[in-house]
């Protein structure tokens, strides 16, 4: 039996990192990959969409200029940029490999299963290890109903090789809402079903209301209050039918209504960690109830936001602790963006809790129209920030298309606790969006010393 100081289980974000790493630090290390190493990210989730979204943002932002100095439309070949995104993104997962094996760490591939505390079983061959980590991720939700077997997923559609004319979304969250900001630009009809009565409730309520608002005046038609009962294939096309009655024909029906831990066949019973269909629960180090065994990334069972960037701080932690080098941990203020068009950012303290509480105040500033050649005639940005009683910037949402930009520089002014003075005593770019959202607009509402 192959011994070694750590076997990782996972091959994304929350996983290489902790092998490659502690590889560098003399230790032994086994890094276990179901597939493509990278994980949803790199092959099926951020990277591609991400890619396959500039054009739409691009399209969005010469719309504006329509009338004002720019003529005609703009055409996009979903062809051609799918095969491009084919191009960029297969290559990733190989340039991971080599960089892991460069460390030294070992890369096996296959379905691990743990068959005690101590060991874990893949391609019929037992490793042993002195510490554990398991970062299996989250896989999209499928529901129990007839036709299922019809319902894509996000990871189909970011590869699919034809735009359909028609498409179905289910779900109203995250993933329906950044894919459909950009079909709404292509297809002749994008609809969204959803068992809930609003979107994105998790964000502040003024820029939900103001993208379902967008996202209707482009064309996407809503459905509130609709539980799908089934999805039926007729020749060429599909019928959606709710159980109110609602029936919609359709060229593709998108399923995205959530995601679930990939929790099945690990053996986490025979080694004795404890789970629910919400994931693994750790402690402040990351640890399970079997002490030397972890949990990173969306395995876990946590309210912080599960992202790329997460999982890597958390890997990081769990090298610090592995090492000795740590102490109980605190996450930083953590940034999340909706990438749709326009995006919506969060950090920190969000504007519900805020307007909930005495200890803190809320201020929305409307940037986009008093500074239209800075925003790129983009009328509807905002940013609301939020401040405690003593002046500390602890909570910011944007609603813009350089939202995801922008957050990054807030998370800066709360994680270092940065204060009027200290934006004086910088300078920034001028005229750009961080000027106007960020140092314009807090000098004077941050602390004054």
């Amino acid at each position: 039996m192959a011994q070694y100081d750590v076997i990782c289980i996972g091959g994304g974000h929350a996983s290489w990192p902790v092998a490659a790493t502690l590889q560098k630090q003399g230790l032994q290390t086994l890094l276990i990959a179901n597939d493509r190493l990278g994980g949803t990210c790199t092959s099926w989730g951020c990277d591609p969409k991400i890619l396959l979204d500039a054009p739409f943002e691009i399209m969005a932002e010469a719309a504006r200029y329509r009338d004002i100095g720019l003529e005609g439309n703009l055409k996009l070949n979903w062809e051609a940029l799918q095969a491009y995104n084919r191009k960029v993104i297969a290559p990733l997962p190989g340039m991971l490999q080599n960089m892991i094996e460069q460390s030294g760490a070992q890369i096996v591939f296959g379905s691990a299963r743990l068959t005690s505390p101590h060991t874990v079983l893949v391609n019929g061959k037992e490793h042993h290890a002195k510490k554990i980590v398991i970062a299996t991720g989250r896989r999209a939700a499928t529901l129990n109903i007839p036709g299922a077997e019809y319902i894509r997923n996000s990871s189909d559609f970011l590869y699919t090789e034809h735009f359909p004319e028609r498409i179905v979304f289910i779900g109203a969250g995250i993933i329906s809402l950044e894919f459909a900001s950009m079909a709404v630009r292509m297809a002749r009809e994008v609809v969204i079903i959803t068992n809930g009565n609003t979107i994105l409730p998790q964000y502040y309520d003024r820029y939900s209301r103001k993208l379902l608002a967008q996202l209707e005046a482009e064309g996407v038609k809503f459905h509130f209050d609709q539980t799908l009962s089934s999805v039926v294939k007729r020749d060429e096309e599909y019928l959606v039918k709710t159980q109110s009655g609602l029936e919609i024909k359709t060229d593709y029906v998108l399923g995205a209504s959530g995601r679930i831990p990939n929790v099945e066949g690990l053996g986490l019973e025979e080694a004795g960690v404890i789970f629910s269909q919400r994931g693994i629960p750790t402690d402040e180090q990351f640890r399970t109830n079997v002490p030397h065994i972890y949990a990173s990334g969306d395995i876990r069972d946590t309210s912080i936001p599960r992202l790329t960037p997460t999982a890597f701080f958390e890997a990081g932690c769990i090298v610090q602790h592995i090492l000795g080098e740590a102490m109980p941990m605190t996450y930083p203020a953590v940034p999340n963006v909706v990438f749709t068009i326009p995006r919506i950012a969060q950090v920190g303290i969000s504007q519900k809790e805020a307007k909930n509480s005495d200890a803190y105040r809320s201020v929305d500033i409307d940037y986009g129209k008093q500074m239209l050649f800075q925003t790129r005639n983009e009328k509807e940005a905002e940013v609301a920030v939020v401040l405690n009683k003593e002046g500390y910037l602890v909570g910011a949402d944007i609603y813009g298309d350089f939202s995801g930009e922008l957050i990054n520089f807030l998370t800066l002014v709360i994680n270092l606790k940065l204060t009027a003075r200290d934006l004086r005593g910088m300078i920034f770019a001028f005229p750009t969006h961080s000027f106007g959202a960020v140092k314009f607009a807090l000098e004077n509402l941050l602390r004054q010393e």
